[in-house]
């Protein structure tokens, strides 16, 4: 069955989050809404869970304490009188929706047996490669059983950078990405290279590959984060803070993420990232089939 329609509101901030394409719900409230044009209010499709923590990593600037008190103090009692609501009413526009949102996937790949005993071996992504293969392959097969007339290009793959990370012995996700893509011969355009690259069009045939940085206006109805551990270095190479740029990676998707990462060495934002994730209760995991 195809899901319903689906819209989050965070009152505080005046922000409607929505789930679907262009829904006739949707675009009844658009359209009652014309005159003011939303022009105090930001439209994001992702879900209510995904962004509630894409913003807290952003507000907090990826600081536990200050996370822990935002969660507290704003959001939570929000999230709590959401899930009481099962529509969102606007009483002046005669707009009632339905409210659900998912939670991300988390794939620590250290916690998995399998990484563990190539870590020791250091045949490490060959194997990181088959087994993204087997994510993907997953995650479309899902696409197709949810979602009626869903295309490979409602798949987006999310990489931290295109070129080679200067820390040793470092996942080159980028070309994880691209072998695991060609293993399972799948047709993907990739965003990740040149700038200009961007203005191609997609097709829908086509499994979209993208970095951190160049996903921004992007989206997709099923996200694949990869290699969250080098949010840093993805944002010291483009010149962005880092919850900026793990809020413009985390609120690709219209309905789900996997976020992918690993602790081969010390991230502060893997840290904060599962800070969060603990606080709010919201992480579900590991992705996909075991390898």
């Amino acid at each position: 069955m195809k899901p319903k329609p689906r819209l989050f509101l965070i009152e505080s901030k005046e922000q409607l989050l929505y789930l679907k394409e262009r829904s006739k719900e949707y675009d009844a409230l658009l359209e009652v809404n014309e005159c003011h044009k939303l022009k105090r209010k930001r439209v994001f499709r992702t879900s209510n869970e995904t962004f509630l923590i894409s913003q807290l990593m952003v507000e907090s600037g990826l600081e536990e304490e200050k996370a822990a008190k935002i969660w507290t103090t704003r959001f939570a009692p929000q999230y709590s009188k959401a899930g009481k609501q099962k529509l969102i009413e606007f009483p002046d526009e005669g707009v009632e929706l339905p409210r659900q949102g998912r939670a991300p996937t988390l794939t620590c790949l250290d916690d998995l047996q399998w990484f563990k005993d190539l870590v020791k071996s250091g045949k490490i992504e060959n194997v990181v490669a088959d087994w993204v293969a087997r994510l993907i392959d997953y995650r479309l097969s899902k696409l197709r059983d949810a979602y009626s007339g869903s295309s490979p290009s409602d798949l987006l793959i999310l990489v931290p950078f295109a070129v080679q990370s200067r820390f040793p012995g470092s996942i080159e996700w980028a070309s994880v990405a691209r072998r695991a893509l060609d293993k399972q011969q799948i047709r993907y355009i990739d965003y990740a290279g040149a700038e200009d690259v961007r203005r191609v069009q997609f097709s829908p045939s086509e499994v979209r590959l993208c970095t951190y940085h160049s996903a921004r206006g992007i989206e997709a109805l099923h996200v694949i984060l990869l290699g969250f551990e080098q949010m840093s270095e993805a944002s010291g190479k483009e010149g962005w803070r880092i919850p900026h740029l793990a809020y413009i990676a985390t609120s690709r998707s219209v309905y789900d993420t996997d976020i992918v990462y690993c602790r081969l060495r010390h991230s502060r934002e893997v840290q904060a990232l599962e800070a969060i994730l603990s606080l709010t209760g919201f992480a579900d995991g590991p992705a996909g089939p075991p390898l």
